[in-house]
């Protein structure tokens, strides 16, 4: 694996000098000649080491460290100045820097010292994995044991796999239950944890940017474009490219996707060739795809390629034996946070925790025990001093959408046809989702006099 190596300095001789003998060696170089490009450029590429002047053009070297300690604790940094002093060293070592030169830089010198963080960082990632896979996925409950245990196949079966090789996953589950971890875990637990993991949201760039943020582009391909941009494709190389809200992207992109995943090549706007690319994909969307290529929303072929391994992630109501495990582990967080001693759950709150139907999943449910950390004192927490939604009865939990229907054929007929809605009509999708067998589906349908 290549080691990312970022350097930002306003000094355009040196940066260059400096890009130039390191790149006899095996590291993967970026520079950038401004503070502002350099912080833009670390949250593209992730660098395992940052080289920095302390005294930029438009900003401090000691504040891109400080935001990187902050954002990026795992980057090395290492400070020059032309201006050395104790004081400044000090200074560079309070805020986070692992080393300070002094210019003019002796490269040899600087190559070495690049040598030993490296090797120190390489154990210490080493270390931290763990931390981000699945150890970090707090539960017991079958529905997520199901999902760690194929996780854990997939890990063992790709182990010996060759590294140019990684099929795509396609991660589904409703908003807030915790996708982003999965992705991390597919990443971390894999051959590829050592190089990038990049994440972009789908849903949160302008339709008209997805391709310059994916695919990159050169100087001039269009106005404004006034220097080459690696795209995340490229800055993903020999890692892990998350694409979050795949169902939010623009059909012409999606297009470019599939060819990207079919060729291993990308070509960035404005260039003539194209530049192969190592990347394993992770996607993840909280709507029914399959409804989305019913009404020609989504790519029938780009999801069959995506899918190569699904993983569905279970809602919080599907996990009821996690619920006060969760709770538990969030009053405790927030509790060191905000340095109060940690409450305990009477039952009565246990007992409401677990009849709530949990809307909002996971993210709910933290938000929750952190504003119950916040609005109280008490070192037990009864049901009254969880702040539940006003218009929600923790205790009821049929859903809206069964338009107040208590009689149970009518409920359970607006179940089915919601079911067989959100799955196209697709009868054995909707068994599964309703965690039922094909055949009986089947006999509810024909039951209930339901056609399409």
């Amino acid at each position: 694996m290549k080691y990312r190596i970022l350097i930002i300095e306003d000094e355009q001789i040196l940066a260059d000098n400096i890009q130039r003998y390191l790149g006899r060696f095996n590291y993967q170089l970026n520079t950038v000649y401004t503070g502002k490009d350099g912080i833009i450029e670390i949250e593209k590429i992730c660098p395992h080491l940052v080289i920095l002047d302390l005294k930029l053009g438009d900003m401090s070297g000691l504040e891109i460290v400080k935001q990187l300690r902050e954002t990026h604790p795992d980057t090395r940094i290492i400070l020059m100045t032309a201006y050395g002093s104790i004081q400044i060293a000090v200074d560079a070592m309070k805020a986070g820097a692992d080393e300070f030169l002094t210019k003019p830089i002796v490269l040899k010198e600087l190559k070495n010292l690049i040598e030993d963080i490296l090797s120190a960082t390489k154990a210490g990632l080493n270390d931290n994995i763990e931390d981000k896979s699945l150890s970090r996925i707090i539960g017991n409950s079958p529905p997520l044991l199901a999902v760690k245990s194929q996780l854990m196949a997939l890990n063992k079966t790709e182990k010996n796999a060759a590294m140019d090789h990684a099929s795509p996953v396609l991660i589904t589950g409703e908003t807030g239950t915790g996708k982003e971890l999965f992705a991390q875990a597919v990443h971390y637990m894999g051959a590829r944890r050592m190089g990038p993991f990049i994440e972009i949201n789908c849903s949160a760039i302008p339709d008209d940017l997805v391709e310059s943020e994916l695919f990159g582009y050169v100087k001039g391909a269009y106005t404004g474009a006034t220097s080459n941009k690696i795209g995340l494709f490229e800055a993903a190389h020999e890692g892990t490219l998350f694409l979050d809200e795949i169902a939010d992207m623009p059909l012409a992109s999606q297009l470019k996707l599939l060819k990207v995943l079919e060729s291993k090549e990308v070509r960035p706007l404005g260039a003539t060739k194209s530049r192969k690319v190592n990347v394993r994909i992770v996607a993840a969307t909280n709507r029914p795809i399959e409804r989305l290529i019913a009404e020609n929303k989504f790519r029938s072929d780009l999801y069959y390629r995506l899918c190569v391994i699904p993983l569905h992630i279970p809602s919080l109501r599907e996990r009821e034996g996690d619920i006060i495990l969760l709770a538990e582990h969030f009053l405790k967080i927030q509790a060191e946070c905000y340095q109060k001693n940690v409450p305990t759950l009477s039952e009565d709150a246990k007992i409401a925790l677990k009849k709530y139907a949990w809307p909002g999943n996971i993210r709910e449910l933290r938000n929750l025990m952190e504003k119950t950390i916040l609005m109280s004192s008490a070192s037990v927490i009864n049901e009254e001093s969880l702040s539940f939604p006003r218009n929600h009865d923790p205790t009821f939990t049929v859903n809206d959408e069964l338009n107040g229907a208590l009689n149970l054929n009518d409920a359970e007929r607006q179940l089915v046809i919601r079911a067989l809605e959100e799955k196209a009509w697709n009868v054995s999708a909707a068994a599964k989702l309703l965690g039922i067998s094909r055949d009986t589906l089947r006999y509810r349908i024909k039951r209930s006099q339901i056609e399409k």
